[in-house]
């Protein structure tokens, strides 16, 4: 695969391209840090002249000039492939094969979310209940009642006011990352989940989800950072042995009926890898 990004007759397309991690990597693989500024010079000479016989002698007469023509190019989008040139022999090309903190280089599948426009559904007074209706009575007896904020919700029908549990709800889902989330799927069915920097993204989240929905057409190739594996019985047993040691908490039963709506929504995927992207890009076909 790297074979074949390291062909000189290709183009590439980046959907998202983290600078500032490859700017700090590249740096540690020379003396002389990242090229910020490419300066490419032409200088043109000319000289003229001539002689005049006199009766006395001979008089010679030469004209020289210079012209010279500076050209600056940015090198900020060579610095991708630069990095892919130079850091070659580190990249690993199989997920299974790679260690945590490895850097990975992978033909993928692409899939983009952005959970940033939840932040105002989360907002509705009728998704606010609607959640709340799903969490067992039991865990909310210690919970308590804040009539102020019920007084203050005008949204519902006369007569009636939301819950302390509504209020708790809505001011845990606000609270909630609202980030850019990434699924990569391999060609062998492994998926890496990371979250995407919307800073470094060539084109906004928005268009992406509007243009192409949740998957991405095409064949994509991603380089990141391996940075946690699959889930697995080890943090099952933590877990359980965590759940049994506060059960008794009347508002560890609430967090615990949501852990798993939070995970599935907001967090890596039990299944996944853990990854962080450094460069996200599809080859052009000519």
């Amino acid at each position: 695969m790297a074979a074949d990004l390291e062909q000189t007759d290709s183009v590439f397309d980046f959907l998202y391209v983290d600078h500032r991690r490859l700017s700090i990597l590249l740096t540690q693989f020379g003396v002389d840090g990242v090229l910020t500024e490419l300066v490419r010079g032409s200088e043109d000479a000319a000289e003229t002249g001539g002689g005049v016989s006199l009766a006395v002698g001979k008089a010679d007469h030469k004209r020289s000039g210079k012209t010279s023509l500076a050209r600056k190019f940015d090198p900020r989008w060579l610095l991708p492939l630069n990095f892919l040139d130079t850091a070659q022999g580190w990249l690993c090309p199989d997920v299974i094969d790679a260690r945590v903190g490895q850097l990975v280089l992978l033909k993928v599948g692409v899939g983009v979310i952005d959970v940033g426009f939840m932040k105002r559904l989360w907002e509705i007074p009728f998704v606010q209940q609607s959640i709340a209706a799903t969490i067992p009575q039991e865990n909310l007896a210690d919970l308590p009642v804040n009539r102020a904020a019920r007084r203050r919700d005008k949204s519902g029908p006369k007569g009636t006011d939301t819950s302390p549990l509504t209020d708790f709800v809505g001011s845990l889902m606000g609270m909630m990352p609202h980030a850019v989330q990434a699924t990569f799927v391999t060609e062998k069915g492994e998926v890496l989940w990371g979250t995407l920097d919307e800073e470094h993204l060539t084109g906004s989240a928005t268009d992406i989800m509007l243009k192409h929905g949740h998957t991405l057409a095409g064949e994509w190739h991603l380089v990141g950072i391996l940075d946690a594996m699959p889930k697995g019985s080890s943090f099952e047993e933590l877990r359980n042995r965590v759940e049994i040691e506060q059960s008794g908490s009347q508002l560890f039963g609430i967090l615990q009926h949501f852990g798993p709506m939070l995970e599935l929504g907001y967090s890596r995927p039990p299944h996944a890898y853990g990854v962080t992207p450094l460069i996200v890009m599809r080859a052009i076909a000519p």
